[in-house]
């Protein structure tokens, strides 16, 4: 008797006194005699571990991409760092340059004068000597 009832409970998926049914077969049988019900629950745990899944990758996008980020504004600060310091030396070479010109242009006006004080006293040698030859009737040394 015990046989023939475990036989009707089985095919009803119903357990049976024979062995203790495990939790996985349980579930399954439950799923086999709730068909519709398994199949949107299946769809909810699917779209939460779905959504999960997607939201942790986007999280990892994200990390990757401030990464990205903080690197580009490291790379930036350095590189306006080197273009202020690029900036201060060319001021400083434009000022170098600024002096030595100056120092140039001094240095030639005081040749140009030097030039101009030994022309006059040439001139006023040979008026000189063009004086000293007249006053001693040398006409051809005056000339």
């Amino acid at each position: 008797m015990a046989l023939a009832d475990d036989l009707g409970c089985f095919r009803a998926g119903e357990p049976i006194a024979a062995r203790p049914v495990s939790r996985p077969e349980r579930l399954w049988r439950w799923c086999q005699r709730n068909p519709a019900l398994s199949a949107l629950l299946a769809l909810v745990v699917l779209s939460v571990v779905g959504g999960a899944g997607g939201i942790f990758v986007k999280y990892l996008d994200a990390q990757e991409q401030a990464a990205i980020a903080r690197r580009k504004a490291k790379e930036t600060a350095e590189a306006l760092v080197d273009r202020d310091l690029a900036l201060a030396q060319a001021r400083k070479d434009a000022a170098a340059a600024l002096a030595s010109e100056k120092l140039a242009n001094e240095r030639k006006t005081i040749a140009e004068e030097r030039e101009r004080e030994k022309d006059h006293q040439l001139a006023s040698s040979n008026v000189l000597l063009a004086q000293a030859a007249w006053d001693s009737k040398n006409a051809t040394v005056a000339r």
